[in-house]
């Protein structure tokens, strides 16, 4: 395999190539280790589309054919030959566009597949269906964001319906005519919109978003769409992004409007990965850099880079060009303009023969290349030494694909019995770390918080205690020193509030006891998995040897987030953690010794979630949550 990747880049890398060399000098299996498919052209009048279709075909087809013929494979950690898995083949494209297609081919086949990565979270389905709920609770006035909520997963309502129900004249409004209507789909999905609209100021836009999961069955909806564990990852990942957004304290409308500001910006949040399992892997080739599989698939090989129309270019020691139009309207350019037009074209083929490079050693045993078309860009630099030195086949464009066979019902589909409407979970639990404090003061208070979905109730001592603490914390994130600088993040709030907030957090900087503890990364986010449950969090700060959590309480009762900052030692590997409570001047330490005995109860309560154990505990007197029992019961309303 080495041999053959060496004979490809010594003509295309040219005086830059170096021979690589391999650690094995025996193949696992018998040539070919290098094979490369191109889309026939006896059909000139073939669109891209088309081609790219039977280009993945071609490409379920080969993997399909290498697990059934149980190609031999190095196993590199039990250092010995096996046959080949699902996981030990990837597929690497440019860009993560195309890697739908290569799914939907290899789900025809039943191939266990996952993407990875790739895309943006804002562009997909479930970030959609999020925004335009939180659209709708922030104007109830705007159609297009209720009609387009009324189509999603969270109530899935017909064409037909909405053009049934929808206004007659100028004068009438969406959600007037949605409430007006007495078909049994509209009633059901004005009583759960009515609801969340009457706790858009008492609850945070994300956790408004879990309230519609769970009344309308959202992610059971999805589960059983497909692609359903990559539809699930982006839910969990919009759910993050939007608690990003809010920082804790913002409305839905400011949410609302900071998604709308990204969607136009052309911003881009990264999907949430998933976790490795036996399948076949679909990955863009930047994100494969550092990893390496049995078997390599670089597809897609003709499609083309983009190519810059900016009237103006720039060089750093050359300068600025611009193209204009002349009195004729002709476009002309400068000579600087196709100077730097030329280099940048020369610094674009540079870095696809480098993505190139990357994505062909990450092969270990064998490479597939494939293309839909037999000239064009990164295909182009490999065809000369492909072929001179290797076969390429051409796939048949005549064959018919997956994608064009069509589907018959037989009969119609059976509505079951059952129908499941409940928040959805995979294989595990995702909590956060300061449930696990939760579940030690109440297992059914933690029952009703995360796993029915009900807030609950919360109380304080003083007025503004929790923005003050929030705010605290963002002061000393971003070492502010003024009130106004955190004007931004609290622009409702008293300005009283800001400034305790500064003061809370100048204590902090200048009193001596918290001297040893100060130097660290600021909310840093851990994860730690224990059996089947995720726990996720941000530690205030994570120093050399420790973890530090502030707090802005007006009591001490350091005893009450033993567990919390348990799970933040532990998932940060640390062997002490601390407790600065600014109004007392006061630094508590939790030893090593002190967390490893608090470990063994947070490995109980693990063990109790996991079993479903959710009685009150001690007993519901004990509880203040306990005693609110009859009106969490009564505020759960079945669809």
């Amino acid at each position: 395999m080495i041999e053959n990747i060496n004979t490809i880049f010594a003509p295309v890398l040219e005086k830059l190539h170096q021979d690589l060399e391999g650690d094995r000098k025996q193949a696992p299996h018998p040539a070919p280790h290098i094979e490369t498919f191109i889309v026939n052209c006896d059909q000139e009048n073939l669109n891209i589309t088309k081609r790219r279709e039977i280009e993945a075909q071609q490409i379920a087809e080969s993997i399909n054919k290498l697990l059934q013929e149980q190609l031999p494979v190095w196993d590199k950690k039990k250092q010995a030959l096996r046959s080949i898995e699902p996981r030990d083949i990837a597929v690497l494209a440019r860009t993560w566009s195309p890697l739908e297609i290569y799914g939907q081919a290899l789900e025809q086949l039943q191939i266990p597949f996952i993407q990875s990565n790739g895309g943006n979270l804002l562009e997909t389905r479930e970030a959609k269906d999020a925004i335009a709920l939180l659209r709708f609770l922030a104007n109830p006035a705007d159609a297009l964001a209720l009609v387009a909520v009324l189509r999603s997963p969270f109530f899935s309502l017909s064409d037909r319906l909405l053009y049934e129900i929808r206004p007659t004249d100028k004068t009438q409004k969406w959600w007037q005519q949605l409430q007006a209507s007495q078909k049994s789909e509209c009633l059901y999905a004005v009583t759960i919109l009515q609801k969340l609209l009457k706790e858009r100021d008492l609850q945070s836009p994300s956790r408004l978003l879990q309230e519609a999961d769970r009344l309308t069955g959202y992610t059971a909806v999805i589960t059983n769409l497909p692609k359903s564990q990559r539809r699930l990852a982006d839910w969990r990942g919009v759910l993050n992004m939007v608690r990003q957004l809010e920082m804790g304290m913002a409305d839905v409308l400011t949410v609302s409007r900071r998604l709308q500001r990204l969607i136009p910006n052309q911003s881009k949040i990264n999907r949430p990965p998933l976790e490795s399992q036996n399948a076949v892997t679909l990955m863009t080739i930047h994100s494969s850099k550092g990893l390496e599989w049995s078997v390599v698939i670089v597809p897609d090989l003709t499609r083309q880079q983009q190519n810059s129309t900016s009237s103006i270019l720039f060089d750093p020691q050359l300068g600025v060009a611009t193209k204009h139009e002349d009195e004729n309207g002709e476009k002309q350019k400068s000579a600087l303009y196709i100077l730097l037009e030329q280099q940048q074209r020369q610094q674009q083929e540079d870095e696809a023969k480098r993505l190139l490079y990357v994505a062909l050693t990450r092969a270990r045993d064998r490479l597939i290349l494939t293309a839909p078309k037999d000239k064009g860009n990164a295909f182009d630099l490999l065809k000369p030494i492909l072929e001179e030195k290797f076969s390429i086949q051409e796939i048949d464009s005549t064959k018919e694909t997956y994608f064009s066979q069509s589907v018959t019902i037989s009969e119609p589909t059976q509505i079951p019995k059952i129908i499941l409407l409940n928040r959805v979970r995979s294989n595990s639990l995702d909590l956060p770390i300061t449930a696990l404090t939760e579940y030690a003061r109440c297992p059914q208070q933690f029952y009703y918080h995360y796993i029915a979905g009900n807030i609950g109730f919360t109380s304080g001592k003083t007025h503004y205690s929790a923005e003050i603490g929030s705010l605290t914390h963002k002061a000393l994130e971003k070492d502010f020193s003024q009130a106004e600088q955190l004007k931004f993040f609290s622009p409702n709030l008293p300005n009283a509030v800001r400034e305790e907030a500064i003061n809370l957090a100048t204590k902090f900087n200048q009193t001596s006891i918290y001297d040893s503890v100060r130097q660290g990364i600021w909310e840093c986010h851990l994860k730690l998995k224990l059996g089947h449950l995720n726990f996720n969090g941000y530690a205030d700060l994570v120093g050399e040897d420790f973890i530090l959590d502030i707090k802005t309480d007006q009591e001490r009762h350091p005893e009450v987030y033993r567990l919390q900052l348990w799970a933040y030692a532990t998932a940060a590997k640390k062997q002490q953690a601390h407790i600065a409570y600014l109004r007392h001047d006061h630094l508590h330490t939790f030893s090593a010794d002190d967390l490893q005995v608090i470990g063994q109860e947070a490995l109980t309560i693990s063990q109790a979630i996991a079993d479903q154990q959710y009685s009150p505990a001690p007993s519901p007197s004990n509880c203040q949550f306990c005693q609110y029992q009859e009106i969490c019961e009564a505020s759960i309303v079945s669809p």
